[in-house]
């Protein structure tokens, strides 16, 4: 019964909870090539001074 459970709990939070906490977790991220666009632009923009 105890392993049978643990099968069942596993499954369930494998299935649903892991997905929907990266869900939660990645909807406020961005890719790594969008963010470097977005820095070269304001690099353009406004270009950094030379030391």
């Amino acid at each position: 019964v105890v392993v049978f459970t643990g099968v069942i709990v596993a499954t369930i939070l494998t299935l649903f909870v892991v997905p929907a906490a990266y869900y939660a977790l990645a909807r406020n991220t961005q890719s790594p090539e969008f963010l470097q666009q977005k820095l070269n632009q304001q690099e353009a923009e406004k270009p950094l001074k030379e030391l």
